[in-house]
């Protein structure tokens, strides 16, 4: 019996199931706390994976398979671009939180495990045992829902510390 996987089969369980709920939870936070810069930028965080997943699938696929291709590790590094790339932009514009909230750097932390561990899934000439290929390939179909929840939670936490901050020094 041939277990093959089709490419809308593919499509669905690698780009559109573990996306959905960062793209639900992103779009909620950036709209919701548009207001708020932090907010705003844990919202593009999490959002994020929607823009760079497909980039990435599209450029192993596109890039590393070609037979013409002979530089592997040339390969690798241009797979890490748009993770890096996506990551300068959202953070360049809010560049100051890095010297005023440990939040920030919890974002960025958690950021660059996500596409640093999607470089290594989508990554050519790196050899993985089949074992650790399969860790890493479900690490990151899960990684990004856990992200958005986990940042959905400390941005709710956040915002309801400083409500109630301000609620007792107005008293």
């Amino acid at each position: 019996m041939d277990i093959g996987i089709d490419t809308t089969s593919a499509l669905l369980y690698f780009i559109a199931l573990p996306l959905l709920l960062p793209l639900i939870i992103g779009l909620i936070i950036i709209f919701v706390f548009w207001k708020d810069e932090l907010g705003r930028m844990a919202g593009f965080f999490v959002f994020k994976p929607v823009v760079a997943y497909p980039i990435w699938l599209w450029g192993s696929f596109a890039w590393v398979n070609q037979e013409t291709t002979r530089i592997k590790a040339l390969d690798s590094l241009l797979l890490l671009l748009p993770g890096l790339v996506l990551t300068v932009v959202i953070v360049y514009p809010f560049r100051h939180f890095f010297f005023q909230h440990r939040l920030a750097w919890l974002f960025l932390i958690g950021d660059i495990l996500r596409w640093g561990n999607t470089w290594l899934v989508t990554g050519s000439g790196l050899d993985f045992q089949n074992r650790v290929l399969e860790n890493l390939v479900q690490g990151g179909l899960i990684y990004p829902s856990v992200y958005a929840i986990t940042i959905l939670v400390i941005i709710l936490v956040h915002k309801r510390l400083l409500t109630r901050n301000v609620a007792e020094k107005a008293l």
